[in-house]
């Protein structure tokens, strides 16, 4: 019995081997050789590879790159100080020699009238149609194209696109855009950045879209010196004076207004005569071809004058906007403090005359009459002040505003935390 169960465990307790055999340097040879050619294979292809595809990876890549370095800088414009009259006088007195040394005649004229003529139809190459469509339906419920038309010149002509501006009425809620240029081809554009309180948007073009002969003719204008202009001064109507898009005229500087209240900043208006449309998009040039003001529609333009808004104010806020970057924005709308509450003991600052609803100044509390002396540790004392604080402010960042409030027969200093917004 016990031999069994002797016999039984002998059975159980055993080690299960297996037996490798040994390799021998040859094999170990063959496959080593095998990797290294199997690694020789990937390598190549790998290489093969990248040299194929190193081209189309550069142009994209340089094209990329392109696209995010390439930033468009707008000169600014410096206003003319005013000239004593010992420093006018001698001009003035050149000038009017010259004019009365001169013999005019008709020719004269007709030459006159033929060198704006040249410049009206050559800066007109510059000048756009730009189409709208829209699917709406009917009483009956069927789909009807609804199709608008206004005019827009070209400002910017960058490495990859034309840059057009334009009125934004008419550009919203809208699922197609296209621009006919002067040579009467039509293309694709998207819009790219629009400002609802000045009433304009910037459209674009793609370059690589247009053919050859429209890319010839397609020049973008010069921003021209607003600030240069004074009454008197003879300025041409282009874009759609008569209310037909290419249509021309001609109009006389007859006032300047410096220091027109905008939103968050002031400019220069100029008034000229002549009953032009200012409700679709008029542009006014210079004799030299120079794009300074256009058309807006104020109450003021409802008479035979039309009010223009310099460009030379705008420059920044274009630049930002072809750029496709976004304004800081309050919704103030104010001018310097004057001589009456400087009697009231408040030296300087910016007088808040309109407050947009549902900006972001409003939403905090700020009200028309109060005087804006402070955004964060920023003192405020004039118009340029602000308007070069908020060039430079972030967006969407908490700022303190520092304002003097009217009560109870005497100023008050007040302190309200904002948001920054955007236009």
């Amino acid at each position: 019995m016990e031999d069994n169960i002797n016999e039984t465990n002998d059975k159980k307790d055993f080690i299960k081997e297996k037996i490798v055999k040994k390799t021998s340097m040859k094999s170990k040879l063959i496959k080593f050789a095998g990797l290294v050619f199997s690694a020789f294979i990937l390598g190549a292809t790998a290489m093969a590879g990248a040299i194929f595809t190193r081209p189309i990876f550069e142009k994209f890549a340089d094209k990329k790159e392109k696209e995010t370095k390439e930033s468009i800088v707008i000169p600014r414009d410096e206003p003319e100080t005013t000239r004593t009259e010992k420093e006018t006088e001698p001009v003035e007195d050149i000038v009017q020699s010259a004019i009365e040394d001169y013999a005019f005649d008709v020719n004269s004229l007709k030459a006159m009238y033929l060198s704006l003529a040249e410049l009206a139809n050559t800066t007109d190459n510059s000048v756009v149609a730009i189409r709208t469509t829209n699917m709406e339906k009917d009483w009956f419920d069927n789909e009807v194209e609804n199709t608008g038309e206004l005019p827009g010149v070209i400002i910017t002509d960058t490495e990859t696109e034309l840059i057009i501006l334009s009125p934004i009425e008419g550009l919203t809620d809208i699922e197609g855009i296209s621009v006919r240029f002067a040579d009467d081809k039509t293309y694709t554009a998207t819009v790219k950045e629009t400002d609802s309180h000045l009433g304009i948007a910037l459209l674009s073009v793609q370059k690589d879209t247009l053919e050859e002969g429209t890319k010839t003719l397609a020049k973008a204008v010069t921003l021209g010196n607003s600030y240069r202009l004074k009454r008197g001064d003879i300025l041409m109507a282009l874009g759609s004076p008569l209310g037909i898009i290419h249509s021309s005229s001609y109009c006389n500087v007859s006032y300047i207004s410096k220091q027109t209240p905008i939103i968050d900043s002031n400019a220069r208006f100029v008034y000229v005569n002549g009953d032009m449309n200012n409700t679709v998009g008029t542009y006014l040039f210079n004799t030299d071809g120079e794009l300074v003001a256009w058309l807006v529609n104020s109450d003021i333009s409802k008479s035979k004058y039309k009010a223009a808004i310099g460009i030379s104010d705008l420059k920044g806020l274009l630049e930002k906007m072809i750029n496709g970057e976004s304004s800081a924005y309050l919704g103030l709308e104010g001018t310097d403090v004057d001589g009456n509450l400087k009697n009231a003991g408040i030296e300087s600052g910016v007088y808040i005359k309109k407050v947009v609803a549902d900006s972001p100044a409003y939403n905090a509390g700020i009200q028309p009459g109060d005087i804006l002396v402070g955004i964060g540790d920023k003192e405020i004392k004039s118009m340029p002040d602000y308007k070069g604080i908020l060039s430079d402010s972030v967006i969407e960042k908490p700022v303190e505003l520092v304002v003097m409030r009217y009560s109870r027969e005497e100023y008050v200093k007040l302190n309200f935390t904002i948001n920054m917004g955007a236009r």
